[in-house]
This record gives C-alpha cells, structure tokens and sequence, in this order.
C-alpha cells in the first residue's frame, strides 16, 4: 500500500497540482515482488462473496478514488458519516463505503 501525501507542487516548484481528498493518495496496489505472495493468500486463503456495488468500491479503494480511505469504514467511520457527513477525523465524506457481512 502507497500512501503519499500531496504538497501540491510540481517538479518546477509550481503550486498547480490539485490535492487528493483529504490530502492523501491512497493506491493498494501492490508492489510486483508482493504479488506471488498475495496470489498464494488468494488461492489459499479465506473465501467471501461479494456483490457488484462491493466490488467496484473494492476497485475504487485499491487504485485509490476513494482516498483517503485505505478500505472499507469502519463502524465508527460508517456512524459518523450517517450521522455527520464526516469521517472520524473530520474530513467531509457523505457516501458510506461498506462491505456486507453475515452474522
């Protein structure tokens, strides 16, 4: 996982790059000697299913346009944009990104 923070500047010193929500860019892909490990845990690993609204937040947070989420909300995170429309740590976030679980 990259998370970088974002000054706004580009190489020349210039102030005209537009800051990620948040000013973080978050991306969760992997680095390429990371992949045989990841690949391994995926055909191994514990199975869950998910539905299509899942899977395209999944594919937002892994490339990074749901920064500065990292993943799925948390309860707390969840709560609070129900309630505030804002994430715990008071960036404004107005759509919960969730993944559905079984009980």
């Amino acid at each position: 996982m990259y998370i970088r923070h974002m000054s706004g500047k580009n190489s020349a010193g210039a102030n005209n790059l537009i800051l990620p929500h948040g000013g973080l860019l978050v991306t969760r892909i992997p680095e390429e000697k990371k992949l045989e490990v990841l690949r391994e845990n995926a055909i191994n690993g514990f199975k869950i299913t998910i539905d299509s609204w899942e899977e395209s937040d999944l594919e937002m947070i892994g490339i990074g346009a749901m920064s500065p989420l990292t993943g799925f909300m948390s309860s707390r995170n969840y709560k609070s944009v129900l309630e505030n429309m804002r994430l715990v740590n008071d960036t404004v976030w107005s759509l919960p990104v969730i993944l559905s679980v079984g009980e």
